[in-house]
């Protein structure tokens, strides 16, 4: 649920930033609809610690393998939103070597967190 609602917030908040008014009624309905498709992101991961639990996987295995899909999935989404843009290839890979590096630090930033 917090993801969803990170999701829908950070959508709100770009598209005040951007077009520096509130959502119409289709708008708001489309960000919705986006905050809700989020959660597929997560159904991997839960599958991984739902084996873990079953004791197919060790805890640890399962969260690398989450890891990597969770990273993964920021790249083919990362990729989707720079395919169009008008910039030279080598920026297009700088933008996504960029959000690997930063979902990385991310998740090592969380790991620090919890020991």
């Amino acid at each position: 649920m917090g993801t969803l609602l990170a999701v829908f917030l950070a959508d709100f908040l770009s598209h005040l930033t951007v077009h520096a008014r509130v959502t119409t009624g289709p708008e708001l309905r489309h960000m919705v609809r986006v905050s809700i498709g989020s959660i597929g992101v997560i159904l991997l991961p839960m599958v991984f610690l739902g084996l873990a639990a079953l004791q197919v996987w060790t805890v640890p295995v399962a969260l690398r393998a989450s890891v990597g899909v969770l990273l993964g999935t920021l790249v083919v989404v990362g990729y989707l939103a720079v395919r169009r843009i008008s910039l030279p290839a080598w920026q297009k890979l700088c933008v996504l070597l960029g959000e690997v590096v930063i979902g990385s630090a991310v998740i090592a930033l969380e790991t620090l967190a919890h020991h």
